[in-house]
């Protein structure tokens, strides 16, 4: 019980660290054709 609840957690810190790098990455790109 104890490991599955820890693997998912991982996998959710591991999702939302994607969704944070790619809106990062979608805010530079959107910067870049403003300029």
């Amino acid at each position: 019980m104890e490991v599955d609840n820890q693997r998912k957690i991982e996998d959710i810190i591991n999702v939302l660290s994607q969704v944070i790098l790619d809106y990062i990455q979608k805010c530079e790109s959107d910067k870049e054709s403003l300029n």
